[in-house]
């Protein structure tokens, strides 16, 4: 890259492992995932990209956009967790480098690398970005949708190109998730413009472009009118009133919580990063009115957790299109030094949590054993925990620098063990993996009222539900909870634990002679 030192190199190279590594070391099987792509897979098989579908039947809850990415990827990689996952992981890497590119644009190169650096350690943007869902493709064009609008708000000039540049951006961020999208960007706007309109000669009549305006519209809502032409209004009806406003306006699925849930899921989502933010905080409302990057970070920030604060249904994944500038303040921060008892006693406790791992790992190797037919090398352990020792050995020395990079260091191992050795043990266990020599080459596969959404995809075809009039033979997928119900006589030829969904799957088989 260009005008970049090999450090930043090797980072940006490490963030793409981070990213794209190990995206099929564990089975698409959790609810959201298993959905969408198998909606994605339908959509590819069919060739039809205006009727959203999971097995066989209307899916209203998503756009598209992530279901092209995919399904171009399962044209050139084949079906699978890897070539479902891919983009996510790309965009993952991608957004990283806009937050690398911007902050060493206003700032400096170093600043740039903690940036990135703290992006691609926080807990939460680790899963995000490697999952088959639609969120880092909504993160990765709303952050870059955002940056462009800054460089316009910014530039005293007011360039149009980066206002059309938003614009496009914007638009496809509304194709990825629909009007959050734009209920994340309009009112961090809005506010930026009420704090800057005498310094910086803003107000509304600056974004009547007809351009810009022609291009939002024309790309963000042409599947729309697409979908409303293929198929009436239902799909659109049920997408934004049921899946947006009454997602918005009342709890769905018991996802409800407390007003300040939210700021929790964004502390522990971005740890330990967040913590660092906090302790180097030194800027004043004039400081951060100089800094337009700055003034739109935090503005931006606090918008995405007051929507989210007021949102009925809340979810740990919501608050992620914030985490790209969460990392951008930190570089933006980089040279107000932490404060050192916070800062020391953060990093304390980082390590600590690090230097518990190995003794954690060896204290339950029995329970390992048990659970999984196998124990975990120490290695795992002994590694982060020896990251954590030295990030302490730094505290004490007063390089603060050097103790953020292998504190992070030690959290990125213990990563690793994560998504390498311990979501892979997890995945062997659940009833979907376990039950395949029952279904793999079975013929007539049905499922009776309920089943785990991860079996058309795992099984690659749509399973029909089984019709008591035809009484037709094979193998049958429910749920223990609706088993009672089965009107005929049957054999029991599995039963699994739900791993995270707390249900219990069962496999019948139903006894010819008494049909």
């Amino acid at each position: 890259m260009k005008g970049v030192s090999f450090w930043s190199c090797c980072l940006i190279l490490l963030s793409a492992v981070v990213f794209i590594a190990g995206l099929d070391s564990y089975s698409i099987y959790i609810l959201d995932e298993s959905k969408n792509a198998e909606a994605a897979r339908e959509m590819w098989n069919s060739g039809n990209w205006f009727n959203p579908t999971f097995n066989g039947q209307p899916r209203y809850d998503k756009p598209p956009l992530h279901y092209f990415f995919m399904g171009a990827a399962y044209s050139v990689l084949g079906v699978g967790e890897f070539s479902s996952r891919l983009f996510s992981g790309i965009f993952g890497w991608l957004t990283g480098i806009l937050i690398f590119l911007k902050v060493k644009n206003r700032i400096d190169e170093r600043a740039a690398q903690v940036s990135l650096f703290s992006f691609i350690i926080s807990v939460q943007v680790l899963i995000q970005f490697r999952m088959s869902v639609p969120d880092p493709y909504l993160i990765f064009f709303l952050t870059a949708a955002c940056l462009e609008l800054e460089r316009y708000l910014s530039n005293l000039n007011h360039p149009v190109k980066h206002l059309r540049k938003a614009a496009i951006l914007l638009a496809l961020a509304f194709l990825a998730k629909g009007p959050v999208a734009v209920a994340l960007v309009v009112p961090p706007l809005l506010a930026y413009l009420l704090i800057q309109r005498h310094s910086h000669h803003l107000k509304l009549s600056s974004f009547h472009d007809p351009l810009a305006i022609i291009l939002f519209f024309g790309i963000g809502f042409s599947w729309y009118v697409g979908v409303f032409f293929s198929n009436g209004g239902d799909w659109l009806k049920e997408f934004f009133i049921n899946h947006n406003l009454n997602r918005y306006s009342s709890p769905m699925e018991g996802h409800r919580g407390p007003f300040y849930l939210p700021l929790i899921f964004c502390l522990i989502g971005f740890f330990p990063s967040s913590l660092i933010l906090v302790s180097s905080w030194k800027l004043t409302y004039q400081n951060i009115r100089r800094q337009p990057l700055t003034l739109w970070s935090i503005l931006y920030i606090v918008f995405v957790i007051l929507f989210f604060s007021f949102a009925n249904t809340k979810l740990p994944h919501y608050i992620a299109p914030a985490f790209p500038f969460l990392s951008i303040l930190i570089g933006c921060q980089y040279y107000a030094r932490p404060s050192n008892m916070f800062f020391n006693t953060v990093t304390f406790l980082g390590a600590l949590v690090l230097i518990a791992l190995p003794f954690a790992l060896f204290f339950t190797q029995d329970l390992q054993k048990s659970s999984f037919g196998e124990t975990f090398s120490l290695v795992w352990g002994i590694l982060p925990a020896l990251l954590g020792l030295v990030a302490v050995y730094f505290v004490i020395n007063k390089a603060k620098v050097a103790a953020y990079f292998f504190l992070g260091f030690g959290f990125l191992g213990f990563a690793f063990f994560l998504i390498g050795n311990l979501l892979p043990a997890i995945d062997v266990q659940n009833p979907v993996t376990r039950s395949k020599i029952h279904w793999e080459n079975e013929s007539r596969l049905y499922y009776w009222k309920k089943m785990n959404p991860a079996f058309p995809f795992q099984s690659r075809r749509i399973i029909p539900a089984w019709d008591e009039s035809t009484r037709a033979e094979g193998v049958i997928i429910t749920d223990r909870k609706v088993l009672d119900s089965f009107p005929y006589p049957y054999e029991e030829i599995f039963q699994g634990k739900d791993i995270f969904e707390g249900t219990e799957v069962v496999l019948i088989r139903p006894k010819p002679s008494d049909f």
